[in-house]
C-alpha cells in the first residue's frame, strides 16, 4: 500500500510505504517489497504490537540480510536512513535508557549472535529512535500518538541520491527501474539504478536544455546573410553546466555528460561556422567578380 500526503510543514510531500511486515498474518513475507522500500526511503518505521523483543530486531535483521542480498553493486550514494521503533498497543513501562540498553552487545556464549545482529543494525541506520503508542482506550493515548507523529516528522528527510534532492518523478522512477530489474534479473544493481535516475533523469535533461539554448542563441543562416564576427556562446554553456552540476558528488556521471555537452555543441557551431564560411566566400567572390 503507497499513502502520499502534505508534510507537517507544509513543504513537500510524505511518501508512506506499507511493507506488511513479516508478523502480518494475512499477507506473505515479501522481501522484495522491503527492500524496494529501503532503496527510495529515509525513514523505516518498524511496528510491533504489545511490547519490544529480539523478535523484532531478528526482523530488522532479516531484512537488511535481504537487502543486502539482492542488491548488486556498492550501495554507497543511497539515501542515508534512519530507524524508528515503535511498539503500538503498547503496555509496559520502559525507561529512557531502553533503547541504548536494547543495543548493547553484552551477549556472550550461546547469545554472542545477538552482538552481531545489533551491530548491523546500528551500522545500516544513521540513527535509531524508539516510541510506544498504547492502546486507543488509555488516557495517555493522544499525547503519545502525537509524538508518534513528532518522531515521524522530525526523521523522515527528503530523498537524495549522490548529493541531490530527488523530485518525486524521479523517487518514482528509482522505484520503477528497482521493480523491473527484481523482476528481469532477481537482483538490484545499484550502478544502474545511480546511472538511470542521476544521469537519465537528472543530467540529460540539464544537456539538452543546454544544447537547446546554444542552437537559439546561433544565427538563422537561411536568409544568406553571412555574420563576420558571430558570438561564440559555448563557454558560456560550459560554465553554465558546471554550475547546475556541481552539488552532485558522482564525478564519473558528471563528467560523462559533460563531455556529452561538448561533443553537441562543438557540432553545433562547426555546422554554423562551415555554413556562415560558406556564404563568406560566396559573398567574397561575386565582390570580385564585380569589381573586376
Amino acid at each position: 500500500d503507497l499513502c502520499v500526503v502534505p508534510t507537517w510543514a507544509g513543504q513537500g510531500s510524505l511518501v508512506v510505504l506499507d511493507c506488511e511486515g513479516g508478523n502480518n498474518p494475512t499477507g506473505a513475507i515479501r522481501s522484495a517489497v522491503d527492500l524496494v522500500a529501503m532503496l527510495g526511503s529515509t525513514l523505516t518505521v518498524q511496528v510491533v504490537w504489545g511490547q519490544m523483543g529480539e523478535g523484532q530486531l531478528q526482523q530488522i535483521g532479516q531484512g537488511l540480510a535481504a537487502r543486502d542480498r539482492l542488491i548488486s553493486g556498492a550501495n554507497a550514494g543511497l539515501p542515508t536512513q534512519r530507524l524508528l521503533l515503535v511498539v503500538n498497543g503498547c503496555h509496559l513501562r520502559y525507561s529512557s535508557g531502553h533503547l541504548a540498553k536494547t543495543f548493547l552487545e553484552v551477549h556472550t556464549g550461546s547469545e554472542s549472535a545477538r552482538n552481531e545482529l545489533r551491530a548491523n543494525i546500528k551500522r545500516a541506520y544513521e540513527q535509531i529512535h524508539f516510541v510506544t503508542v498504547p492502546h486507543e482506550m488509555d488516557p495517555a493515548f493522544r499525547d503519545q500518538a502525537v509524538e508518534f507523529q513528532r518522531a515521524v516528522a522530525e526523521n523522515c528527510s527528503p530523498a537524495a541520491l549522490a548529493g541531490t534532492r530527488l523530485s518525486g518523478a524521479q523517487v518514482a522512477e528509482m522505484v520503477r527501474l528497482s521493480v523491473a530489474e527484481l523482476h528481469s534479473s532477481g537482483a538490484v544493481p545499484v550502478p544502474s539504478v545511480f546511472r538511470h535516475v542521476i544521469f537519465d533523469h537528472m543530467l540529460m535533461p540539464l544537456v539538452n536544455k543546454l544544447v537547446a539554448d546554444v542552437e537559439s542563441t546561433l544565427p538563422d543562416l537561411d536568409d544568406g546573410e553571412y555574420r563576420p564576427s558571430p558570438l561564440d556562446c559555448r563557454p558560456e554553456a560550459m560554465e553554465r553546466f558546471d554550475e547546475d552540476s556541481k552539488h552532485l558528488t558522482h564525478a564519473e556521471l558528471v563528467g560523462e555528460a559533460r563531455k556529452d555537452l561538448r561533443e553537441k555543441i562543438d557540432r553545433l557551431w562547426l555546422h554554423f561556422s562551415t555554413k556562415n564560411e560558406a556564404i563568406g566566400e560566396q559573398d567574397r567572390d561575386v565582390t570580385t567578380e564585380f569589381e573586376t
